[in-house]
């Protein structure tokens, strides 16, 4: 009998197959046949894994996810096709994947998968990790000018700018929004102001992180002071008016007084004539001569009253006199 041996190294899709047969005179009959154990890596079309419901947000390092989120594991296989997916969560016991993947604990988690084709080959095991975001950002509202306290209440002026800023220790701040008086929520861009009339406004603000966590809704209540402070003022004691000039001594006191209703006199502010505008602190007396005096008043939110002018002749001359005998 003659005997040929034949060997035929084949490649079919990346897979090595060693054939190895017998071939005797009668061309119809296999003596033997032979596959040997295939050593190739399957051919594997891995894909990320991807989330089919919730948000993921990716900070240019990592990824966060929000408390909602179910993974999917994607694979596919050119030859022989897909049998099993193998995974495991944060170094626990490793399952078959049949259903979306879930977590519930913040913080960072690892999916590990690997994939086994119909043929019995495995891929590599992949890693996923990412950061489970569940809490909300924390919101802070400023303002930028001065304001007061007074009797619990905050009072504030109009020309004042309210600053919103948050922080979030984990995916970051996406947005904040405000709401002034009851509309409706805007998003923040820059610092604003809130004009009107005296009386009490609010504010409502929040922050939503981007994995969709969104903060408490905050109100910030606080008495808007549109209102300057008045002044006024008056001589001790009174001056004598003749032909609508003011006239006073010069052992007289110029009193200088404010009033105001809401957050109440910061400080008043005075000038003579041409001079520069000094704080008034206790009265004061003029020698003889021919006086403007200007004022005005600031309050505690830094509201400015209108210029007070007052002219006066202070009046330092005795009179004269002479006894003058009729006949």
């Amino acid at each position: 009998m003659r005997k040929l041996a034949l060997w035929i190294s084949i490649l079919i899709l990346g897979v090595s197959v060693a054939v190895f047969a017998q071939v005797t005179d009668a061309p119809d009959e296999v003596e033997e046949f032979e596959v040997e154990e295939v050593t190739a890596e399957p051919v594997v079309e891995e894909r990320e894994i991807a989330a089919t419901e919730g948000v993921v947000y990716n900070d240019g390092t990592i990824d966060f996810a929000s408390r909602d989120v179910n993974f999917i594991i994607n694979a596919s296989d050119e030859g022989a096709g897909v049998r099993e997916i193998y995974y495991s969560t944060d170094g626990a016991e490793e399952m078959v994947y049949e259903n979306p993947i879930t977590f519930d604990t913040e913080g960072r988690h690892n999916i590990a998968f690997r994939i086994e084709d119909n043929v019995g080959n495995v891929s590599p095991v992949r890693d996923y990790s990412f950061i489970m975001d569940l809490t909300a950002p924390d919101a802070f509202i400023k303002s930028q000018t001065n304001t007061v306290v007074i009797d619990d209440i905050t009072y504030v002026s109009p020309i004042n700018n309210f600053v919103l800023f948050a922080l979030d220790n984990l995916s970051g701040v996406r947005n904040i929004e405000y709401a002034v008086e009851g509309s409706d929520m805007v998003t923040y861009s820059e610092p604003f102001v809130i004009s009107g009339e005296t009386g009490t406004k609010t504010i409502a603000y929040r922050a939503t992180d981007n994995v969709g966590n969104v903060s408490e809704t905050l109100v910030y209540e606080f008495f808007l002071d549109a209102t300057a402070p008045t002044v006024s003022i008056s001589t001790e004691p009174e001056a004598f008016v003749r032909n609508d000039i003011s006239f006073i001594s010069d052992r007289y006191f110029i009193n200088i007084s404010a009033e105001d209703e809401e957050s109440g006199v910061e400080k008043i502010l005075y000038a003579i004539d041409d001079g520069e505008f000094e704080e008034y602190t206790l009265p004061f007396k003029l020698s003889e001569g021919s006086y403007v005096i200007k004022a005005m008043a600031v309050d505690a939110v830094g509201n400015i009253s209108e210029e007070f002018t007052y002219s006066v002749e202070v009046d330092a001359t005795k009179p004269e006199g002479d006894v003058v005998p009729v006949r």
